[in-house]
């Protein structure tokens, strides 16, 4: 060891690690969603270090990198599950349409004549 090395500080990777943390975190969260939130700061805290240029910068490029993946696949999936919910509301929407004539077809037959729009209470005669 030189005697100047001893001066230095320990080597700061405290936003590196924290970066890496939550793009690992990021990612398996994504599927709820939530992981494109943390993929937005993971992002962040590893530029943040990268820019400061606390030392190497490895762990910071990693959390960088997998922030990003989370942050497309927790959006990725967020427009997907959207999109499956249209899909469903609209079939029930459609189910509900086509429950909704049965009553139609009831005052059709003979034996429902004449009741005022609805069949319910209806005696049979």
């Amino acid at each position: 060891m030189n005697p100047g090395e001893e001066a230095l500080s320990p080597e700061r990777r405290g936003l590196a690690i924290a970066s890496l943390v939550l793009g690992i975190v990021g990612l398996c969260l994504s599927l709820f969603v939530i992981g494109a939130a943390l993929g937005v700061f993971g992002v962040a805290l590893g530029l943040a270090h990268v820019l400061a240029k606390h030392g190497r910068n490895g762990m910071a490029w990693w959390g960088v990198s997998l922030s990003l993946l989370s942050l497309i696949a927790g959006i990725g999936l967020g427009l997907a599950y959207f999109k499956i919910a249209k899909a469903m509301k609209e079939s029930m929407a459609s189910m509900a349409g086509a429950t909704s004539q049965a009553p139609d077809v009831l005052r059709s037959d003979p034996v429902f004549d004449g009741l005022p729009g609805s069949c319910v209470g209806a005696r049979r005669r």
